[in-house]
């Protein structure tokens, strides 16, 4: 089974410290232009930013792990949220409705004192 990479994670700062109190903000783009926005707290310890990136992406990107976002494998695209992903961050049936078709996302992390470390989108 060939295992597909959404996409490479990549950036200048993939081993800066991610301090105590940063932020993960995920936000999904709505067909009317707004946003389904979900965070993520990093508040137990220091972490490089790497690690911080799989642990999240490996929890929300994963195929594997409980179906979460999957992947159209002949055209590398998400096109569904899975229901354990769903299930867990409260996104009903209704607002899989209202999300733009194939799935659009902004992901960053901030750190606490609001400068961005980390920006990525779909």
């Amino acid at each position: 089974m060939k295992k597909v990479k959404i996409r490479v994670i990549q950036g200048p700062h993939l081993d800066t410290s991610i301090p105590v109190g940063s932020t993960g903000r995920l936000a999904f783009k709505r067909k009317d232009g707004t946003d389904y926005e979900i965070k993520f707290n990093r508040t137990t310890s220091f972490l490089r930013s790497y690690q911080y990136m799989s642990t999240m992406y490996g929890n929300i990107f994963s195929k594997s792990g409980g179906n979460i976002l999957p992947v159209d494998t002949k055209l590398n695209v998400i096109n569904v949220i899975g229901s354990a992903y769903r299930n867990g961050f409260g996104i009903s049936d209704n607002l899989m409705a209202e999300l733009k078709q194939p799935i659009q996302y902004d992901f960053e992390i901030i750190d606490p004192s609001g400068n961005l470390l980390f920006y990525q989108s779909r």
